[in-house]
């Protein structure tokens, strides 16, 4: 290499140099200690973890139900007699009328909510009811029958369990029969009973308001869902229940919610 090769070579480096000098190198951006592509990470983590937390919150809390009450219930008598015309009926083949054997059955629509997510369903085991018409005359009932009061034409279903959906809701009309224990119905009340529970002869004569108590128990939970309401009996219908009771086989009330709870 030549002395004029050797001084052009020298001073390009010298250039170079100089140039890397001119050009600051470049910094990582960091707070204590840790880089944006760090905070990045950790704020995935936290996000993560989240997501994560909200399914198994989701996942533990699984089925929430709500109970709603109906607003009306129907008494209703358990067996007929057939009779011929009377001066309750002018019709020449007679009518059918609640007979002396016959208990009373109360119906009423159960509706249920869930609020739960799609996949946590709950399932329905089985209804109670019961009404208080005074501290002596209380009527424990029990599931026996999915009916609809609104049809005559619609045959009753034996009542089974039933799937309540996640995020759906169920609600069906539940004919109560007194509860059979030991194959028979010890608490129960008479149609001829509960139609004369006003008389003005008896001793003791209840409140003309009852209560009813409705319950709903579920697989899997030990806890049950229950609400109240009340009946009032005016003078219009304890007149007719005195003087036409047994021509008229179900008699439906207005229920007003008293309370809503989780038991």
């Amino acid at each position: 290499m030549t002395t004029e090769e050797t001084a052009k070579g020298n001073s390009q480096d010298l250039a170079d140099l100089d140039r890397t000098k001119k050009t600051p190198a470049r910094k990582k951006f960091n707070v204590r200690g840790l880089s944006v592509s760090d905070y990045v990470a950790v704020s995935g983590f936290a996000l993560a973890l989240v997501g994560n937390g909200y399914l198994l919150i989701e996942h533990l809390r699984g089925a929430e139900l709500t109970f709603f009450p109906p607003d009306e219930v129907e008494f209703r008598c358990t067996e007929f007699d057939h009779v011929g015309p009377d001066q309750f009926d002018s019709d020449p083949d007679g009518h059918y009328h609640c007979s002396q054997r016959s208990n009373l059955t109360l119906t009423a629509t159960m509706s249920y909510v869930n609020t739960g997510r799609v996949n946590y369903n709950a399932v329905l085991r089985r209804e109670y009811a019961s009404v208080r018409f005074s501290a002596k005359n209380k009527v424990d009932l029990g599931w026996q029958y999915f009916s609809d009061i609104t049809s005559v034409d619609v045959e009753e279903k034996v009542a089974v369990p039933s799937l309540i959906p996640g995020a759906g809701s169920l609600s069906h009309e539940t004919r109560f029969y007194p509860k059979i224990i030991n194959g028979l119905r010890p608490n129960h009340m008479k149609w001829s009973d509960f139609r004369n529970l006003y008389e003005p002869s008896n001793e003791g004569i209840p409140s003309p308001i009852a209560t009813v108590d409705l319950a709903a128990e579920l697989f899997g939970m030990e806890e049950k869902l229950s609400a109240s309401c009340t009946i009032e009996f005016d003078n219009q219908t304890i007149e007719k229940l005195r003087d036409h009771g047994d021509h008229f086989f179900a008699i439906t009330l207005p229920c007003v919610q008293k309370n809503l709870r989780s038991d």
